[in-house]
C-alpha cells in the first residue's frame, strides 16, 4: 500500500476493491468521512488512557455533535479524542496468516500501542488506523513508506 496516496479518496476507493486474489482493505468510514472532509483530524487529549482503535474509529464515524469540535466560526469538525491508542492482537490469525513465525509466539505482546504524535492526523494516517482497527490480522500489512509508523508511534513494533 501506498500511504502517500492513501490521502486520495480515489485510491482509497480503489483499496476497497478486490484486487486479483486479495480481498479489499477493511475500512469501515463510510465515504462521507473521507471525500474532500478530514484531511486533517484534530487531536484534542480528552481520554488520558489507552482508548480501543475500534473505539476510535467509531467515534470518528459517529455523526453526533458529541464527537466533533466546533470552531469559533460555528463548524463543526471530526476530532481524535485520545493520543494512545490499544490495538488487540490476534495471535492465531496473526500466526495463520504468515505475520508472525509460530516459534515466535512467546514473544508476541497481547496488544500493540500507539502513540499518536502531533497535533491532527493527515487522512492518510486516519485511514491507516481504520485499517488496523478492522484487518484482525488476517493478512500481511506491506507498506511503501515507514515514516507513518513514527506520526502513530508504531517505530517500536518493526
Amino acid at each position: 500500500m501506498n500511504t502517500s496516496y492513501l490521502g486520495g479518496e480515489w485510491y482509497i476507493d480503489e483499496m476497497k476493491t478486490r484486487a486479483n486474489d486479495a480481498p479489499g482493505i477493511p475500512f469501515s468510514l463510510p465515504k462521507s468521512k473521507y471525500t474532500y472532509v478530514n484531511d486533517f483530524v484534530p487531536i484534542v487529549e480528552k481520554i488520558n488512557y489507552a482508548a480501543d482503535i475500534r473505539e476510535v474509529i467509531d467515534f470518528v464515524r459517529d455523526d453526533s455533535p458529541r464527537s466533533k469540535l466546533q470552531y469559533s466560526d460555528g463548524s463543526m469538525v471530526d476530532y481524535i479524542p485520545v493520543r494512545r491508542i490499544a490495538l488487540p492482537v490476534n495471535k492465531e490469525n496473526a500466526i495463520a496468516s504468515g505475520i508472525v513465525a509460530e516459534k515466535d509466539r512467546d514473544l508476541m505482546v497481547d496488544t500493540v500501542y500507539l502513540n499518536l504524535k502531533g497535533d491532527a492526523l493527515q487522512k492518510n494516517e486516519l485511514m491507516l488506523l481504520d485499517m488496523l482497527a478492522h484487518f484482525d490480522w488476517k493478512r500481511p500489512i506491506y507498506l511503501t513508506q515507514v515514516y507513518i509508523f513514527q506520526s502513530l508511534g508504531l517505530l517500536d513494533y518493526l
